[in-house]
């Protein structure tokens, strides 16, 4: 091992070691020959030698990509064969329907690639919540089932990547389970996560034969194909919904429905008998029982994200010669008659609301008797949490622009009424580049609540009952308040909870209440406080205003967003940074932080 990595090290480095030599030559020459002139060591060699050197190092420079993988693949054959065979699987996967034929060649592939002691793939069916084994590589006798009551399935629906097992001291995953993934010999366990963010599958992994720990580009193939593997889980699912009924009825004119098509990778959409992206040239999948134009006026052009209630498209309203967006209930929703009413309560809410920081609602319609949509304004941009993924983390005044905006957003909302109950960066649109200036807009009022409407002919606000039933916990974990979690009443400052959560994310580049369990998540945000991780005055002060956003009882918090706005933007943009300048005195340093 020692002698092959000396080696690869050397050839590694061949061009820089051929730079290399002439410089230590000449260096030799004259600490040798310290009476010789500069120019005779310089040039006692022909015009041809230089030439032939200079062009040596061109060619070098120009083909070192080419020779450095060259290298990688004589010193590392294995390795890209094992790259090979996972990237192949995954394009397969894409062509494959049957989730048990999936099931044994995906672990028969990653046996060959990786060579794991152990092999397992669960996934989910759709009459229950359980994750059923679909293959494995050794008999697991009782074992063939995850139940539902696992905590291991609601840990990993809360990651994005594959983790090792045994997991970190502080998960607090019951033993039982711990001891269960023990006797499976389980050492990677990659999520299979849908298109709506929940959990269709587990994939796991024992200990690789050699010993040798699973590497980031593993992981990363692996992660790939299991996203491949829970598409074609749902569109498996998807199938059985149009086999019970779900399809679209026949066309008025007699002919069969042009179902809507989409590309996996690009999202761009097609007709029915369309087979190959013209842009990626990969397969078409059907991912709605819909069809590629709706009502004969709006035809669907590309996907651009899905979410946990529906998927969104850019269209072009044929009637109008405009694009607008299209939300459109999802597939494994249609047919369900609470997800239609949310839908509709959407559309209701969302068209009262008329604000520059708000989404603009165009139109409302249902598909057939099972499915539903929702037409928009096209603001195109990227949500705050595709931002953070860029940007880690926003400069305080970055962040005094986007929340003065979302607090624009909200005092118009509240003012009629009003209460989001679901404010997060995935809802959060910012439409510029340039966050001095960016525009922001605020989505997806499926969960709001109207807690009193305003007549008509009248200032005076008048009381609405609930829409849902007392005690009903809604909102996306991570980012609910406590009243929230406890099934209470949501009013104005539980939305002003939301912006505190998110503020605190914007600028620290994590969730103030993290956890690698709900039960973990839920004590701190009942019961922890919270304060900014600051060293700078600005800060502190910046930590004592967001307490009116983060107070566990609301009659603590803010009593409308116009105070927390008037009271939150001027702290933002006095604080330069959470960090202290350096050279600041350590005793106030240590203050501060107390």
């Amino acid at each position: 091992i020692i002698r092959r990595s000396v080696q690869y090290v050397l050839a590694k480095n061949a061009l820089r070691i051929l730079l290399a030599l002439p410089i230590i030559g000449l260096v030799a020459t004259v600490a040798a020959h310290p009476e010789r002139p500069i120019a005779e060591v310089l040039f006692r060699n022909s015009v041809y030698f230089y030439l032939l050197l200079g062009l040596a190092l061109v060619l070098g420079l120009v083909f070192r990509k080419s020779l450095t993988d060259w290298i990688d693949r004589r010193f590392f054959r294995e390795s890209y064969n094992q790259e090979k065979i996972l990237r192949e699987l995954i394009d397969e996967v894409r062509k494959l329907a049957d989730m048990s034929q999936i099931s044994r060649i995906v672990c028969e592939k990653v046996d060959s690639a990786l060579h794991p002691k152990h092999i397992y793939l669960y996934y989910s069916d759709e009459e229950q919540k359980a994750l059923s084994l679909g293959y494995s590589t050794e008999e697991l006798g009782n074992r063939l089932q995850i139940p539902q009551e696992f905590q291991l399935l609601k840990f990993m629906e809360m990651q994005d990547s594959a983790q090792d097992f045994p997991f970190p001291p502080r998960n607090k995953l019951p033993d039982l389970e711990k001891d269960w993934l023990a006797q499976i010999g389980a050492k990677l366990i990659v999520p299979m996560t849908g298109t709506s963010g929940h959990l269709v599958g587990l994939f796991v992994l024992g200990e690789k034969r050699s010993e040798i720990p699973y590497t980031t580009r593993d992981r990363e193939l692996l992660e790939r194909l299991a996203d491949e593997i829970a598409l074609v889980h749902e569109n498996a699912h998807l199938r059985q919904r149009f086999a019970r009924g779900h399809k679209p009825s026949a066309r008025p004119d007699g002919h069969e429905p042009n179902l809507l098509k989409e590309c996996p990778r690009c999202g761009a959409c097609y007709d029915n008998t369309v087979k190959i992206c013209q842009k990626d040239s990969v397969d078409l999948v059907q991912s709605l029982p819909v069809e590629h134009v709706i009502e004969d006026r709006y035809q669907l052009d590309r996907l651009i994200g899905r979410g946990g209630m529906g998927s969104v498209y850019e269209v072009i309203d044929l009637r109008l010669n405009r694009h607008v967006a299209i939300k459109i209930l999802k597939g494994s929703m249609f047919g369900d008659r609470a997800a239609q009413v949310r839908f509709e309560h959407e559309a209701k809410i969302s068209a009262r609301l008329s604000h520059p920081n708000i989404i603009t609602v165009h139109d409302y319609g249902v598909l057939g008797e099972t499915g539903a949509f929702l037409v928009m304004e096209l603001a195109r941009g990227e949500t705050l949490r595709g931002l953070l993924r860029r940007k880690g983390v926003l400069k305080p005044k970055d962040a005094a622009n986007l929340l003065n905006q979302i607090f624009e957003g909200l005092k118009a909302a509240h003012a009629l009424g009003v209460i989001h109950r679901d404010l997060k960066p995935e809802n959060i649109l910012v439409l510029d580049s340039d966050l001095e200036t960016a525009h922001v807009k605020l989505l997806d009022f499926g969960l709001a609540k109207v807690v009193y409407t305003v007549a008509p002919d009248s200032h005076s606000p008048t009381e609405q009952g609930p829409l849902t039933s007392a005690g009903t916990a809604l909102g996306t974990f991570g980012y609910m308040a406590p009243e929230q979690l406890t099934g209470g009443t949501v009013n104005e400052q539980t939305d002003l909870f939301a912006v505190g959560l998110i503020l605190a994310e914007v600028l620290t580049g994590h969730r103030p209440f993290e956890g690698s369990t709900y039960q973990e998540v839920l004590t701190k945000v009942l019961q922890l406080p919270y304060h900014l991780p600051n060293t700078s005055a600005g800060a502190a002060d910046l930590d004592v205003v967001l307490q009116g956003c983060l107070a566990k009882d609301p009659m603590r918090r803010f009593q409308s967003a116009a105070e927390a706005q008037a009271k939150i933007i001027p702290a933002l943009r006095a604080c330069h940074s959470l960090v202290a300048a350096p050279g600041i005195d350590d005793a106030v340093t240590q203050n501060l932080k107390h």
